[in-house]
């Protein structure tokens, strides 16, 4: 069966405190965090974004990933080039 991404919000910021709220309802325990949202973070993602996340550097922190996506999607939303 196909199911909807739960993560499917034009805000990133609201994408983030959606995707990071998941994580920690399914937390994986005696896992490293940088390594379980690095890992799960493309799976919240939608065809723009994928492409953004195809085409970065690999090995990115968690917290690079996070400032990157803020940075190029908040300014995308800005100026709706997000449709």
């Amino acid at each position: 069966p196909v199911m909807d991404r739960p993560v499917s919000n034009k805000d990133p910021y609201a994408h983030l405190i959606t995707f990071v709220c998941i994580y920690e309802i399914m937390k994986i325990y005696q896992m490293d965090d940088e390594f379980i949202f690095v890992s799960l973070f493309p799976f919240s993602l939608e065809v723009k974004a994928e492409h953004w996340y195809e085409v970065i550097p690999p090995n990115w922190s968690w917290d690079e990933l996070y400032d990157k996506f803020l940075n190029i999607y908040t300014f995308l939303s800005q100026n709706q080039l997000i449709t």
